[in-house]
């Protein structure tokens, strides 16, 4: 019944030589904010703009380089009769480059206890996309058609707060197999996905 492709594979891993552009935004629109002290409530709203962006290079099988383009978030807040714009927060790695070396099963940044700490969450996202946790969860490890359609487990990924092999809060993400396309030479498969949860 016409060709079909393997999207996941167990215990996949990345060729030395790969580059992955990894991007992840999110944006809170609005967010209802009640604010309770002794002598008032207050009610309002927020809104937030969160970016990551990476650029990861695996020089070898055990060493990579990681290039932090950005690593920051901003907003503001309407809260009662107060317009307060937030802080903008620049991470503390943002522009700078990281090397990782994998020591006992585990990638290990090049940096200090201070930088690790404030860097924790670009970390987590590098170790998190080089083990390729969320792979067989979400695509499987049959081989699927195009047009084949699917439920998986969103609360894997990363982007949606996953952590390594534990999932988070509840949900569910409806995914299509829509085509295939050459990207610099290689197959690449073309999802189309609904994602309802709760985090």
């Amino acid at each position: 019944g016409g060709e079909r492709y393997f999207l996941a594979h167990r215990d996949a891993t990345y060729e030395p030589g790969t580059r992955i552009e990894f991007e992840r935004i999110v944006q809170v629109k609005d967010a209802k904010v009640v604010v309770v002290s002794p002598k008032e409530k207050l009610t309002g709203t927020t809104r937030s703009t969160q970016t990551l962006k990476l650029l990861i290079d695996l020089l070898s099988e055990r060493e990579v380089r990681v290039l932090v383009e950005k690593d920051r978030e901003e907003g503001t807040q309407n809260i009662g009769r107060k317009f307060n714009p937030l802080r903008q927060r620049i991470g503390l790695l943002e522009g700078r480059t990281v090397l990782f070396t994998l020591k006992e099963g585990e990638w290990t940044p090049d940096l200090d206890q201070q930088e690790i700490k404030g860097g924790a969450s670009m970390i987590r996202f590098v170790r998190g996309i080089l083990g390729r946790q969320s792979d067989a969860v979400l695509y499987g490890l049959d081989p699927l058609a195009v047009g084949e359609s699917w439920t998986a487990d969103p609360r894997y990924l990363l982007s949606l707060g996953g952590q390594k092999d534990r999932a988070t809060g509840s949900g569910s993400m409806q995914l299509e197999f829509r085509g295939v396309e050459k990207n610099d030479g290689t197959d690449c498969a073309i999802l189309v996905g609904r994602v309802n949860m709760t985090s």
